[in-house]
């Protein structure tokens, strides 16, 4: 077990040492959101996504040194804190009512919380696990995404990584251990800024009378609950057998940000700020250029934890960290929706940067679980929905069992990403066209008149844009930029489009052998858009009065056919 130690702006570890302090009932842990939150647009200056990281990492650590006289009288009375600078936040231990008074007339600080709230103890979060997970079911749900299309282009998520934060994970797990982005031939593993620990200590909310499986800090990539297995196993999952992942070639890193299911507003933060920079696993000697390019966050933080109205503002902070630096942030929607209409309430699903994920079956219908939004301003709902209902991945201890959960389901948006950016490495870092592109290409799902939640004519505040479809989201990926050489279909002719997106006139430049054949193009349900015979190898198309959405062009001509998607 590591020993921490108190940090300084200049020491900035991700596991620093908690202090001893005297006996004192007024004492406790508290969470501190600081005031102002740099402008992280200059990122979008940048086209690499290592770039892009490095540009926020530099930022954010100028930042965090007007902070320092704030630090200064904490340690003077021998506190230990800690600085998050991916979330303007501060976490300070075991801290006095005279130091917290101090904290809190700063102008700097926004607002101090309670790192733990215990009112309502022991109300749980709410069960994810299927009752009937000792079924063997097949994984139904890559099926309904369309994953084997995507598959049987080549394309199952090669140069991708995913990111996850949860119980942890087991990565020496058959169906995991060589998509670890830290393993070795030899089947040992480098867990250094492949693996990160968050959990420090025992969670109050555990109950447990058992020390934990895994330990604290732990150096190993371990798993406390099997929870994060699944999670993982659902995004780049390999069983020997058949796939159990949505992209079985992408590669993963890990963070543990909860202590057997319990988490709190540091934990989780340190587990977002690592995915910023990852790290040794003593929190040294950041490296931006190693952040995943999606991360998967089946999880959240009620106000048990601590999450309340003044850790909002750092989570928002961090996942803008990340969205900024070219990170996808997805985030399960939550098990609420027995509760009602505007139940997507808690981090980080609410946050405004993260992909919002609903739950259905095999049916395609919601789970009754499945948290919802509600027709009213601000809207609030899921963004997307996906497979949640009896899935099956991998556990702890070299085993395989079915979830239900949108925690099953966020895993499955989180692999999709990872096929896009396999498919077109350009599309890396580039956040706001992946979600766009990712939200696009859903298959809409009509409001019915049981939906209590959405207004006709409105968002779907139960399905969102509606179900998660790999094979278009990949099409659409594949169109991203200038080119669209590739497509889900044939590939005999290249074709260039420019430019794709498109926003109103552009051009189709066709190969020699296309001349004399015919161009189209089809809506997202199959109807006609546009149909024109190729007289030239150049061919301009005004699609100023499209719908937005993703569009599949064809092109046959007498040396062949080629398809692909375009993007309104």
């Amino acid at each position: 077990m590591r020993h921490f130690l108190i940090v300084t702006l200049l020491t900035l570890s991700l596991k620093p040492v908690l202090a001893q302090a005297p006996d004192d009932s007024t004492r406790n842990d508290v969470f501190v959101t600081l005031e102002g939150f740099p402008d992280l647009s200059g990122a979008d200056d940048f086209a690499e996504k290592e770039a892009k990281a490095q540009y926020v990492y530099d930022l954010l650590q100028a930042h965090g040194q007007q902070f320092e006289t704030l630090f200064q009288p904490l340690r003077d009375s021998s506190l230990a804190f800690e600085y998050l600078w991916a979330a303007g936040a501060l976490y300070v231990a075991d801290i006095d009512s005279v130091s917290r008074a101090n904290l809190m007339a700063d102008a700097r600080v926004a607002c101090v919380s309670d790192a733990l709230n215990l009112a309502g103890r022991p109300d749980p979060k709410e069960a994810e696990q299927d009752p009937l997970s000792a079924r063997s079911v097949t994984t139904w749900g890559l099926d309904y995404i369309g994953a084997p299309e995507v598959w049987a282009q080549g394309v199952r998520g090669r140069g991708a990584v995913v990111g996850g934060q949860d119980t942890g994970y087991d990565w020496d797990h058959p169906a995991l251990a060589r998509r670890y982005r830290g393993y070795q031939f030899t089947d040992s593993a480098i867990h250094d800024y492949n693996w990160f620990d968050a959990v420090e200590k025992d969670s109050p909310l555990t109950n447990a009378t058992a020390p934990n499986p895994c330990g604290y800090s732990a150096d190993v990539a371990c798993d406390d609950g099997s929870h994060g297995t699944h999670t993982m196993g659902t995004m780049v999952g390999m069983d020997g057998v058949r796939e159990i992942g949505v992209a079985p070639e992408a590669e993963w890193i890990g963070c543990r940000s909860m202590e057997r299911g319990w988490g709190r507003p540091e934990t989780y933060i340190r587990c977002f700020q690592w995915f910023v920079a990852p790290t040794d696993t003593d929190g040294e000697t950041p490296r931006p250029d190693l952040a995943p390019d999606v991360i998967a966050n089946s999880w959240y933080c009620p106000l048990m934890e601590g999450c309340d109205d003044c850790t909002f503002g750092a989570f928002d902070n961090v996942i803008a960290a990340l969205r900024a630096s070219g990170v996808v942030v997805v985030a399960s929607a939550g098990n609420a929706g027995r509760g009602g209409c505007n139940t997507v309430n808690r981090i980080p699903a609410q946050s405004p940067g993260a992909i919002a994920v609903a739950a259905h079956d095999i049916n395609g219908d919601i789970a009754g679980f499945s948290s919802r939004g509600t027709s009213a301003e601000p809207l609030d709902g899921p963004d997307i929905a996906a497979p949640g209902v009896d899935v099956r991945s991998s556990v702890t201890g070299g085993g395989y069992s079915n979830f239900s959960g949108t925690s099953m389901a966020g895993p499955h948006v989180a692999g999709v990403v990872a096929l896009m950016v396999s498919a077109n490495p350009q599309l890396r870092g580039q956040v706001d066209s992946i979600e766009a592109i990712l939200l696009r290409s859903a298959t809409p799902v009509a409001i019915t008149a049981e939906d209590s939640c959405s207004a006709a004519g409105g968002l779907n505040q139960t399905f969102g844009q509606g179900y998660l479809n790999a094979a278009l989201a990949v099409a659409g990926a594949q169109a991203f930029g200038t080119t669209s050489n590739t497509s889900a279909f044939a590939k005999t002719l290249p074709v260039r489009i420019a430019p794709n997106p498109v926003g109103g006139l552009f051009t189709v430049e066709l190969p020699r052998d296309a001349v004399g054949g015919e161009f189209a193009v089809f809506d997202g349900v199959g109807r006609l858009v546009l149909r024109r015979e190729v007289r030239t190898r150049r061919v301009l198309i005004e699609s100023a009065d499209w719908a937005e959405g993703n569009y599949v062009w064809r092109v046959a001509g007498p040396g062949g056919a080629a398809s692909g998607v375009l993007v309104r």
